[in-house]
């Protein structure tokens, strides 16, 4: 560009343009914008005494001949803001090498290109590149602590640092410190965390894991002090030299004082624990919504640690004083919540039973058959987990109550019947299905003598398994319940069960088992010949304790403990119970078609057996 030639500023509909210059002038300005309007009707901005009487027709030159004056051999240099307000159908003129010996446009003012001219726009491009990179360095130079540069508290003094410590490349700790009488801290020093060395190790030398060493002795450091006048904090220390290599931006975060978990942090971890989300996928969610995981500003072990954390706040008055805690938060939400406890003679709960206001009412209209199950057993204590389950009018399993026991003697499940019956207003069932234990039979006795007591064949089966197996296994029998299948199905007459049960004994030659002989003392609570007359609502009886222990393992784990289990249980409660309105909005939406054909048939197969038995 040539001196003669003018530099047009075409510009686009914009309200106004604000274009940072410096000026060099000797004294100080008492405004702070220095206001340039370019429109047809031009008025001199306000306090420009300083610099002359602007007419309304000022030019560019004009303007800057004002300047000339007021030069000095040595002026300070004070940059002021030039606000440009253009008019939409305006264009100025201006000379730039004029307006560069004033210092009015910096000397790498860029050139505006044609708008024909692509290759002087590719210029432009780069230049602006250049132009953000010098940015981004001013900025980092911002972060970089001066002397004297003051703060409002200590932690902003130390947020500045840690900033700064993140854009270089190194973490900091908090070091050394002084307060007053009053306890006002008066002066700190942030280090860099590799300061210092570290104390001999006095752990043995066989030790499998050792600490690993990363202190290095370090002496980058910023000190603050109390300046009693302001009230603010001030830097007097600073210094920038480190002894180690500095950690790259892409593993920065790893750093220890660049790791935080945000309060939002902690309440999406809650909610995915709570939910029933692993630590793992909670990791991988959370990594994908902040666009990496390298964004998240913490790790997997500071997950960890905050998990566990929460367990031990729960936890921290023992099991007793979390399960009274947790009882009384559920009466205060709902009064009809029922819980009991047993203490032992050194007043340590022992026994525990709960169960809801929905538990109550479903007892009261579905509570004719109920299954007691403590196969689950919980934490490393293996104490057992017992539930009263039944079947609702859609079929689908309902709890009626749950218990925590200390122990699986005859006199605590005493205990638990007898305080589920009191939870139950003193209905007791017509049907009980129950494990094949000594125990439990003793406790269904004494406390529910009028109740068909029965065994449930999932039980049954597994009992078998574990104790009669082998004899079956020596005759090549592939499968233990294809021996016990007729007796739990097939046959319907006593007279028919005892001939086969003598033949099975004389087969497997098992005369001598204990188990096989027990098992047949207690035939009428398993045997279909002598059940087959019991209320069981039509259900088989190993429904409901093999779908209550499938869905128990799906939201439990045997190690964990009170506030989780307590969690995943109510996950449990809530999805059965949610299942039961999809099946009354299917029952109400659907058209049931009803299949009478089959119970016909079934009419007519019960007609022949009973005409049978009575021709002989």
């Amino acid at each position: 560009m040539n001196k003669s030639q003018p530099f047009i500023l075409h510009h686009r509909p914009v309200s106004s343009l604000h274009i940072p210059m410096k000026f060099s002038l000797p004294f100080t300005t008492p405004f702070n914008i220095l206001q340039l309007p370019l429109s047809p009707s031009l008025s001199p901005p306000p306090r420009s005494s300083a610099l002359g009487a602007l007419s309304p027709s000022i030019s560019i030159r004009e303007l800057t001949a004002n300047l000339d004056h007021l030069r000095e051999p040595t002026p300070p240099l004070i940059s002021l803001p030039l606000e440009l307000d253009l008019d939409p159908r305006a264009e100025f003129v201006a000379d730039l090498d004029h307006l560069r010996e004033l210092s009015l446009f910096p000397k790498t003012l860029p050139k505006i290109p044609p708008q024909d001219s692509s290759s002087d726009a590719a210029g432009i491009m780069e230049e602006n590149a250049e132009e953000n990179n010098d940015s981004l360095e001013c900025s980092k130079e911002d972060l970089k602590p001066k002397f004297f540069m003051e703060f409002d508290s200590e932690i902003d003094a130390y947020d500045f640092y840690n900033e700064y410590a993140r854009s270089e490349g190194f973490s900091i700790r908090r070091a050394a410190y002084a307060a007053d009488k009053q306890g006002v801290l008066t002066s700190r020093t942030f280090v860099c965390c590799k300061e210092g060395l570290r104390k001999a190790d006095k752990r043995d030398d066989l030790t499998r894991n050792p600490r690993g060493e990363t202190r290095t002795n370090c002496g980058a450091i910023m000190g603050i002090k109390l300046v009693r006048r302001t009230g603010k904090y001030s830097v007097y220390r600073f210094s920038e030299e480190h002894n180690h290599h500095l950690i790259s931006q892409e593993s920065v975060h790893f750093m220890p004082s660049h790791r935080k978990i945000t309060s939002s942090d902690e309440a999406f971890l809650d909610l995915t624990a709570n939910s029933g989300l692993s630590p793992k996928s909670a990791f991988e969610l959370m990594g994908q919504q902040a666009g990496g995981r390298e964004s998240l500003g913490f790790t997997k072990v500071d997950q960890k640690n905050y998990l566990r954390t929460v367990r031990q706040k729960k936890m921290k008055f023992g099991e007793a004083g979390y399960l009274i805690e947790y009882f009384s938060k559920q009466m205060l939400e709902n009064p009809s919540f029922f819980y009991e406890m047993q203490l032992d003679t050194e007043e340590q709960i022992t026994n525990v039973f709960w169960a809801d206001a929905k538990m109550i009412m479903d007892y009261g209209i579905f509570g004719d058959v109920v299954s007691f199950d403590t196969t689950y057993k919980l934490n490393e204590a293996n104490r057992p987990f017992a539930v009263f389950v039944g079947l609702n009018h859609h079929r689908e399993t309902i709890i009626f109550g749950a218990a925590l026991m200390y122990d699986e003697t005859a006199a605590s499940f005493i205990w638990l019947f007898e305080t589920f019956l009191k939870a139950m207003c003193g209905k007791p069932p017509q049907t009980f299905f129950t494990d094949q234990d000594a125990a439990i039979a003793k406790a269904v006795l004494h406390v529910m003598p009028g109740t068909y007591h029965r065994l449930c064949i999932w039980h049954l089966m597994q009992n078998a398994v574990k104790n009669v197996g082998f004899l079956f296994r020596d005759h090549n029998e592939a499968d233990e319940g294809n021996v016990f299948n007729k007796f739990l199905y097939q046959i319907e007459e006593e007279d028919e069960f005892l001939s086969a049960w003598q033949s099975t004994l004389d087969e497997y030659n098992a005369h001598d088992d204990t188990w096989v002989a027990a098992t047949f003392e207690i035939r009428k609570k398993w045997v279909h010949a002598y059940v087959k007359w019991t209320w069981s609502t039509g259900m088989q009886t190993t429904q409901l304790s093999e779908s209550f222990n499938a869905s128990l393992k799906g939201y439990l784990k045997s190690d964990v403990q009170l506030p989780e289990f307590f969690t995943h249980f109510i996950r449990m409660i809530f999805d059965k119970r949610y299942k039961e309105l999809e099946a009354e909005y299917d029952l109400l939406f659907r058209i049931v078609h009803c299949k009478m054909e089959a119970l016909h048939q079934s009419d007519d197969r019960r007609q022949r057996n009973y005409t049978d038995k009575k021709d002989t």
